[in-house]
């Protein structure tokens, strides 16, 4: 027997889909954006759109009068698992997780235009390094360790089997979407 779960507390469903379908014991939960339902927005820093996702996910689960500790799958659709933030930003929303901001690229000379080190096999002599590449208002982000750092926070024990990707865009330019399947 199927159950359609539904709630005002997390982004609607279109007509397409469902927030969650209940068979029997088990519950899978359609991915989630991390649209925050106080303003209908999606946050502006990866950090944030992390947390805003997972809440999401959460309230339908437990809508479902299930837990996070229930779930035994996640697939995660990431964006980019490496990107630029604002420095701004870092101060303001990363550096309570990830302490102060270190540039990981160090010496930009040994670095080509895309940031990729240079390679002599490679490397295009003819082309210059644009020292503008790295904005020196920006700083670049680890998604992928900033996400883990976040997730394991959700699933503090016994974390689920899961699936994480890159894709090349998300519905509403969302950096992050999180699908999950739980069983009691």
């Amino acid at each position: 027997m199927k159950k359609i779960i539904a709630t005002s507390k997390a982004p609607q469903a279109s007509n397409a889909y469902s927030q969650a379908v209940q068979a029997g014991n088990m519950l899978f939960v359609s991915g989630q954006l991390p649209i925050d339902m106080a303003n209908g927005e999606i946050p502006e820093t990866f950090l944030e759109q992390v947390h805003q996702a997972l809440k999401n996910l959460q309230t339908i689960i437990e809508e479902a009068q299930f837990s996070m500790s229930d779930v035994v799958k996640t697939t995660v659709f990431l964006s980019d698992f490496y990107g630029f933030e604002l420095r701004e930003d870092y101060d303001r929303v990363y550096k309570p997780l990830l302490g102060e901001y270190q540039d990981p690229v160090g010496d930009y000379e040994e670095y080509d235009e895309d940031g990729f080190l240079n390679d002599e096999e490679y490397s295009d002599d003819e082309e210059e390094f644009d020292e503008d590449f790295f904005d020196e208002d920006e700083c670049f982000i680890d998604y992928f360790t900033v996400f883990n750092t976040i997730y394991s926070q959700y699933f503090p024990e016994n974390p689920p089997a899961r699936s994480c990707v890159a894709v090349k865009q998300l519905p509403k330019w969302a950096m992050i979407e999180i699908e999950a399947i739980a069983v009691k």
